[in-house]
């Protein structure tokens, strides 16, 4: 299961799972609204990064940035571009 708790402005993730798929590790990145996470696949290992928002910090400019973000990142297929695997809101 899922913890999330809310401290000094910072989103912590405890002993996540993400859709029952992906496990999640310690953090990698950071940034305004969200911080990045190691994840891994619990059937196949494979190491992914893992963007977990925190969406009571999205204002409607935020909200339409991320999601011209996640519409450019599903156009782009490079080897230098992060691949974007998936969503869930």
């Amino acid at each position: 299961m899922t913890k999330l708790r809310k401290t000094n402005s910072s989103l912590h993730i405890n002993n996540a799972r993400i859709a029952g798929l992906y496990d999640l590790e310690h953090t990698i990145g950071k940034g305004h609204f969200a911080v990045v996470k190691l994840a891994r696949h619990v059937f196949t290992g494979e190491k992914v990064a893992a963007k977990v928002i925190d969406k009571t910090r999205l204002d409607p400019v935020s909200t339409s940035h991320m999601m011209q973000e996640v519409r450019c990142m599903k156009l782009v297929q490079h080897p230098n571009v992060v691949r974007l695997y998936g969503m869930l809101v």
